[in-house]
C-alpha cells in the first residue's frame, strides 16, 4: 500500500478556485517527510489537467510527467500541471485515494515557485492553505 510522503499525489475533496464544486482533486503533498508522521493536517498544491491546456502556460504552473497508460512515477494519464498558487490544506481523514509520486527534483521546483509566490505576496504556504480550507468549510 502507498504511504504518505512529500511528493505523493493524493485525491482529497477540494473546492474550485471560486470555492464551489468541492470534489476529490489530485493534490501534491508538500509537507516535509519529517513532519508528516505527527501532522493531522498536511499542505500541498493542486494538480490540474484543465490548467495544462492553458497556452501560454503561466509561470506558476509546472508540468508533471504523465503517460496515457499511467506508466510513469506520477501515475498520471493526462497532461497535468502543479498549480503552485493553489495551495490547500489536506486533512488526513479526507484522503480518498493515493496516486504516484512527483520526483524530488520537481518537488523542489514547486517549492521554489511557492517561495517566489509567498515572497511576492508576503504570505506563507501554511497560512494560505489554512485560509483556503477554512473558506471551503464555510461553503459546504
Amino acid at each position: 500500500m502507498a504511504h504518505l510522503c512529500q511528493g505523493r499525489i493524493v485525491w482529497t475533496p477540494v473546492a474550485d478556485r471560486n470555492r464551489r464544486n468541492r470534489y476529490p482533486r489530485p493534490v501534491i503533498i508538500l509537507t516535509p517527510d519529517e513532519q508528516i508522521g505527527q501532522a493531522k493536517e498536511l499542505f500541498g498544491v493542486v494538480a490540474s489537467n484543465t490548467a495544462a491546456v492553458i497556452n501560454p502556460r503561466p509561470p506558476h504552473c509546472i508540468d508533471l510527467p504523465f503517460h496515457p497508460s499511467g506508466r510513469v512515477g506520477t501515475k498520471l494519464r493526462k497532461p497535468t500541471v502543479a498549480v503552485c498558487n493553489w495551495v490547500v490544506a489536506v486533512d488526513r481523514a479526507e484522503i480518498e485515494d493515493m496516486g504516484g509520486i512527483v520526483s524530488p527534483k520537481l518537488v523542489s521546483l514547486i517549492l521554489e515557485e511557492r517561495q517566489r509566490i509567498d515572497w511576492s505576496s508576503g504570505e506563507s504556504a501554511d497560512e494560505d492553505a489554512r485560509e483556503t480550507n477554512e473558506k471551503d468549510q464555510t461553503d459546504v
